[in-house]
């Protein structure tokens, strides 16, 4: 019997550049878990040959600096509005 195939994560746009909240758990995201830390994505590593395994986000931690190898499974993108009007001070 072969394997359900699994869907992928709604995260497979996400390039290096791109500010993303790392959850440090795939559980954590259904959760209101505050164990979490934003970064930006670095490079994303191909799964190789199987199209449905998880692939490798490279992340640097936006506070720290820290760079991480964390999985697609823990990431949710970050969306900014391009338009958002600039408040003056």
């Amino acid at each position: 019997m072969a394997a359900p195939i699994r869907e992928r994560p709604v995260v497979s746009s996400v390039q290096a550049g791109d500010l993303v909240i790392v959850w440090n758990s795939p559980e954590a995201r259904s959760t209101e878990s505050q164990d979490w830390w934003m970064g930006e994505v670095l490079c994303v590593e191909d799964s190789g040959q199987d199209p449905q395994a998880s692939r490798l986000l490279q992340v640097v931690d936006v506070d720290t600096g820290l760079v991480c190898l964390v999985n697609e499974d823990q990431i949710q993108q970050v969306r900014l509005p391009i338009h958002t009007p600039f408040t003056a001070l």
